[in-house]
């Protein structure tokens, strides 16, 4: 069942958009509830991810791999409609709020993005997620 996460900020005045979003990071799926302020463009929702998930990567990153930004090289959106997987390709007018994003990195041995199930979507940890990613990273 998808569940819409739709509600206002503390102050009441801003809305939240959350966006489940999964990659695969050293043979494991992720997948993480990430809020947005608004919907995002596909450069405001490429910037964040990439940071989130390089935290998440650096977090989890063996000993003898090395140490990389977490890049992404394109992006599928889960289509309720078909109940598959379609390319976000450059148009992000298919991403609303609730709506479940898999980052697919460029393809190294670390990170295969082998097909199967994902996990259900959770909050980042703290210390994974950023509290100014766009300001810092674009």
């Amino acid at each position: 069942a998808t569940v819409s996460v739709l509600y206002w900020t503390q102050d009441k005045r801003q809305m939240v958009v959350t966006i489940k979003i999964a990659t695969d990071l050293y043979g494991a799926k992720v997948n993480y509830l990430i809020d947005f302020h608004t919907v995002p463009t596909l450069h405001e929702l490429k910037v964040k991810t990439e940071a989130v998930f390089t935290r998440e990567s650096d977090a989890r990153r063996p000993v003898h791999a090395p140490s990389e930004l977490f890049k992404i090289d394109h992006i599928q959106l889960f289509d309720v409609a078909t109940r598959g997987w379609v390319e976000l390709g450059t148009n992000g007018s298919k991403i609303v709020d609730g709506c479940q994003l898999y980052v697919f990195q460029p393809p190294n041995k670390w990170h295969n993005d082998t097909q199967g199930g994902l996990p259900p979507a959770i909050r980042p940890p703290a210390n994974v997620h950023p509290s100014t990613t766009i300001e810092r990273f674009s």
